[in-house]
């Protein structure tokens, strides 16, 4: 095992994170990194020969200096033998950052000379703690640096405490360290509303002649204060906000259909001009979570985390920047630092992107055309609730007025729970709430609709194709008829919600056609009713995939070559 990677990672974001001070006790396991940090004129190396001492020494360091020291052990009893120190500091608050070589986890309980479960060495006294993997891919190397990050960013975040992080060698004779220097690595660098001297006007140059992308996740609590001051910064910087409906923001520069837009993009060789040069993240998750990340895995760019959110979110593997405060706070003070402003074009380009990408259609039954005929007739002042995979990926491709509140649990994205949830929503709504939901995912959560305070305004919407469409490809029907297990999600019995909407008190209405269709729309659109009111709409697996994939082929093949050189030519200006 070439452990070198590793080496760099820590060496590196020991000194990038000013630990300058570092004790060592003997040993092997850690042999390679007291190697590379004892060549490095840097740090201020300790030795001290019994852990137990070792550990206390470097808490008075702590206590006198006021700033994080670091202890390195071999593996075994070394390791836990800096229990008490470690305990001690997380009941005083020190930061003690504690890094122990360990074999590899494979040989765990396998009779191997000083090895047992290290990581769970200081449980319930450290602030984070985390084993490194053996690096043998670029997540390995991803994973690696964005946990020492974050065990070193916890050192002082919310208040000081110990962390522990645990590294495996394989053969540390074998693999004494040879570079002559190290390698500067990925820093997160972290900001709080408390953090003195930030360096606001050189944060905002960094934006300068960059293309900026605001990506708008669910749950940001939107207000009048926050819309000011996003206005100012998308307006100084010719930012774009991405988005989809359920974020539920509506600011200037923001583009709902942003998953909509995304599939235009194959239409240019030049795509990586569709792409933000520095993503800036607000909020929870979003629609188009995979396709965003696959477009940016091998683009050049940054990305800034803003929000109280106090985690790491790194999926992009691109942070370089965390700013733990109100949103309405980083855009303020980003703007009122930059002395300049942008003109890139690039609103520009995505409004022109906007107009030309077409609307969606189907004249066939089908669920598309089903979902968007009831939606076209929800009154404006509804709001509505959309359950997971194909429900809210087919709405998602609607425009829908910005008066309509819309609401799915994309947090973890699972089918369970989208009807209980709805019907929570209801219970204490004087609007029409809608909820657009497949049958999986009702027969899942079917005894929501056995509470009590069920609300007369709740207009539910169910689309039964027997099963999971959102599991099946096309291309997978053969397979499917002959190998029914390769797609679990048909695996489904035939049945109605027919009788246990009635049972539950609700108004029920099937739907087999486009004349079936009008009148549920219609119906589920009364303001006034005494009961709620729940539309079956029975349609066919296989059909719905299609109309949902074609529709993404139709908006990509329906721009014109006129069209498409116009907006070759408008990414070259």
């Amino acid at each position: 095992m070439d452990s070198s990677k590793t080496i760099i990672q820590l060496h590196s974001l020991l000194k990038q994170y000013d630990i300058k001070n570092i004790v060592f006790s003997p040993g092997g396991r850690h042999l390679p990194l007291i190697h590379s940090i004892e060549q490095d004129d840097y740090f201020n190396t300790f030795r001290v020969i019994d852990e137990r001492s070792a550990g206390f020494y470097a808490l008075g360091m702590i206590q006198k200096t006021g700033k994080p020291v670091a202890i390195c052990c071999t593996s075994g009893t070394a390791c836990i033998n800096l229990a008490s120190a470690v305990c001690e500091a997380f009941y005083q608050h020190l930061p003690l950052l504690v890094i122990s070589g360990d074999r590899m986890i494979e040989y765990l309980n396998q009779n191997e000379d000083q090895q047992y479960d290290q990581i769970k060495s200081f449980e319930g006294f450290t602030k984070y703690r985390v084993r490194l993997p053996r690096i043998d891919s670029e997540v390995d190397e991803w994973f690696t640096n964005r946990t020492i990050n974050e065990a070193m960013i916890e050192l002082t975040h919310h208040g000081n405490g110990p962390v522990h992080i645990d590294f495996p060698i394989g053969d540390p004779f074998s693999e004494i360290f040879k570079l002559e220097s190290i390698p500067l690595v990925r820093k997160i660098n972290l900001y709080d509303a408390e953090t003195e001297n930030v360096q606001w006007r050189y944060l905002a140059g960094q934006l300068k002649d960059k293309r900026i992308g605001v990506l708008w996740g669910q749950s940001v609590t939107l207000s009048t204060k926050l819309e000011g001051a996003v206005k100012r910064f998308v307006e100084k910087f010719d930012a774009v906000i991405l988005t989809d409906y359920i974020s539920n923001c509506h600011y200037p520069h923001t583009f709902n259909n942003t998953p909509r837009l995304l599939h235009a993009k194959f239409l240019f060789q030049e795509e990586e001009m569709l792409l933000p040069e520095v993503l800036i993240t607000v909020g929870g998750n979003y629609i188009f979570n995979a396709e965003l990340k696959g477009m940016m895995k091998s683009r050049k760019a940054e990305h800034w985390q803003v929000g109280k959110e106090d985690k790491v979110v790194d999926g992009f593997k691109k942070l370089t920047h965390m700013f733990e405060m109100s949103e309405t706070l980083f855009f303020d003070k980003i703007s009122e630092n930059a002395s300049f402003v942008n003109n890139t074009g690039y609103y520009e380009f995505w409004s022109q992107l906007d107009k030309e990408v077409p609307q969606p259609s189907s004249d066939k039954y089908n669920e598309l055309h089903i979902i968007s005929s009831v939606l076209k007739k929800m009154p404006v002042d509804a709001d509505l609730q959309i359950g997971n995979s194909w429900s809210i990926r087919m709405s998602q491709l609607l425009d829908i007025p910005a008066t309509v509140r819309q609401y799915c649990n994309r947090g973890v994205n699972g089918i369970d729970g989208s009807l209980s949830t709805a019907v929570g929503f209801g219970a204490t709504n004087e609007r029409l709430t809608y909820l657009v939901i497949g049958d999986l995912s009702f027969f899942y959560d079917m005894n929501a609709l056995w509470i009590s305070s069920l609300s007369p305004n709740m207009r539910i919407l169910m689309i039964n194709n027997h099963g999971g469409a959102m599991l099946f490809k096309p291309f997978m029907r053969e397979m499917m008829e002959k190998y029914p297990m390769s797609n679990l999600g048909k695996d489904c019995k035939i049945v109605t919600a027919e009788g246990w909407a009635t049972t539950t008190g609700f108004e029920y209405f099937a739907v087999n056609d486009m004349k079936d269709l009008e009148k549920a729309a219609s119906l589920l659109a009364q303001k006034e009713s005494d009961k709620p009111i729940f539309v079956e709409a029975f349609t066919n697996f296989f059909d719905d995939t299609a109309s949902y994939m074609d529709n993404l082929a139709f908006e990509r093949r329906s721009l014109s070559e006129k069209v498409i050189g116009r907006m070759k030519r408008f990414l070259k200006k």
